[in-house]
């Protein structure tokens, strides 16, 4: 079973007005990691040099990194244990426009990915 697109996420290369580290709206993954055990980002337009991080957002509170070194075209393991609602990209780094997207892709069980990106 081929990868299938699972969410699309537009993309600043800096900071959102009044943010320290956020690039992107809140997006979720939640219940995911009961149909694909890992995801694919891939980014348009394509940046081999592209990193980011995916952070929860907590009210009131410090956002915690989630994923860290998010690279285009690698894979990163959904578990349970993961916060997957209410997750933005930020600390974008590489980044050669002013914007991109992000498309993520389901990974199926018996499919296989690149490398795969730290996880919290």
């Amino acid at each position: 079973m081929p990868n299938v697109a699972i969410g699309e996420i537009r993309v600043t290369s800096q900071p959102q007005p009044g943010q320290s580290k956020r690039s992107s709206a809140n997006f979720s993954l939640k219940d995911r990691e009961l149909q694909f055990p890992a995801v694919v980002w891939q980014v348009e337009p394509e940046n081999e040099h592209l990193r980011f991080d995916v952070f929860e957002d907590k009210t009131a509170d410090v956002d915690p990194v989630v994923f860290e070194g998010v690279q285009p075209g690698h894979q990163t393991h959904l578990t349970r244990y993961h916060a997957l609602e209410d997750l933005y990209i930020g600390k974008v780094s590489g980044a050669t426009t002013d914007a991109f997207t992000v498309t993520i892709y389901g990974v199926p069980a018996t499919g296989s990915g690149s490398s795969t990106a730290e996880s919290r």
